[in-house]
């Protein structure tokens, strides 16, 4: 078609001012028809399924890579974790997980162990959390407020991404197949608003409850020498009204009793995460955290070597200010520094006991 367009211009440029007007406008009016139907052929191809599949070739076969230690952040749920997360999201130098890092679907709270050994395409499934499939359909909404954000992530060009990489360089180390995991990940949330991918500093996500298993954090540590993990501490009284108000926990159904053997387990963690891994674990008051933001986050940034900025004031998502995850009704989106929640239970429901206060007190002295 470009030769017939080419040969019908050549003939009207050749006959102007010699031809009879009819042939001219013949030639011309043809040259514009065939413009007009290559124009059409290239338009239905750039609109095909085809167009879509060249643009995941193109996202697979070009990735940034991203291979930056992973800050980690991982407590009993409703502690902060969501919160800390969001602060996290705007800093240039920080690539933030969006939502609850979850590995796979037979043991999602744990930190994997990863077999070398397997197939691409096995270690991909073991690693993939379905949910993001949701959320890229519905758009990500954390808590009972706010409206739900948009999300765009393709699993498919995540996997592409995944598989080729491994095709390319085969891992040596578990830290390599995570490297590529979070490389597919970014690369593959096509609205990604965070900036370049070969500028960051470190990852950031919150795993609820991962911390609380001694296997998996040494797991965690073993993949990541040169990451941290932080853990919130949060009254038990407070803790315990947002836990007993909560209506989409696994553990709703449980006594106030129950729950709070949940916390002493995950403050128990913290305590011995500290003990075993120093500098590498942090403990960050849920109360500083939310009440005094700015000094908090200035000092986590210390800790772990990240330039302060002035957006981990602010909770957002890919930019955008998120609604407070909360257990409670919120006025506006952003920070919500209401954290006095004794107020919502009858005064038998709260019985914090002696062992509870202690340890407490314990993890207190432990806060950055």
């Amino acid at each position: 078609m470009k030769l017939a367009i080419k040969t019908l211009r050549k003939l009207a440029q050749s006959y102007s001012g010699r031809a009879p007007l009819p042939v001219r406008e013949i030639a011309r009016d043809h040259m514009k028809w065939l413009h007009s139907m290559h124009h059409r052929k290239l338009a239905r191809e750039a609109i095909s399924p085809v167009s879509l599949l060249e643009l995941g070739d193109y996202v697979r076969d070009h990735p940034v890579p991203l291979s930056a230690p992973l800050v980690l952040i991982s407590q009993v749920e409703r502690s902060g974790g969501t919160l800390l997360s969001q602060l996290f999201d705007g800093h240039p130098q920080v690539a933030a997980y969006p939502h609850e890092l979850r590995f796979g679907f037979l043991e999602t709270d744990l930190w994997p162990a990863i077999d070398l050994s397997q197939s691409a395409d096995d270690l991909f499934m073991s690693l993939i959390d379905l949910k993001m499939r949701k959320l890229a359909k519905r758009g990500f909404k954390k808590g009972a407020t706010g409206e739900a954000k948009k999300f765009l992530l393709s699993p498919r060009v995540q996997h592409a991404i995944f598989c080729r990489q491994i095709e390319i360089d085969r891992p040596t180390s578990a830290r390599h197949v995570f490297d590529y995991f979070f490389t597919g990940f970014f690369n593959a949330w096509l609205d990604y608003q965070g900036g370049p991918l070969d500028a960051k500093a470190h990852i950031t996500a919150f795993a609820p409850r991962l911390a609380d298993d001694a296997d998996s954090v040494s797991r965690f540590f073993d993949c990541y020498p040169d990451g941290y993990l932080i853990q919130i501490i949060r009254s038990p009284e407070t803790w315990l009204a947002s836990a007993v108000r909560h209506r989409q926990t696994s553990r709703n159904d449980q006594s106030a009793a129950a729950l709070l053997d949940a916390w002493k387990e995950s403050v128990q963690a913290m305590l011995l995460n500290k003990k075993n891994y120093g500098a590498r674990a942090l403990i960050v008051s849920f109360d500083q955290l939310v009440n005094d933001t700015e000094k908090t986050m200035r000092k986590i940034c210390d800790l772990i070597g990240l330039r302060y900025n002035a957006c981990l004031n602010n909770p957002t998502l890919n930019g955008s200010v998120m609604w407070a995850n909360s257990s409670f009704p919120v006025a506006a989106p952003g920070l919500s520094k209401d954290t006095a929640r004794r107020r919502v239970l009858d005064a038998g429901s709260i019985k914090i006991n002696t062992a509870c206060r202690a340890l407490y007190a314990a993890a207190a002295t432990e806060v950055v």
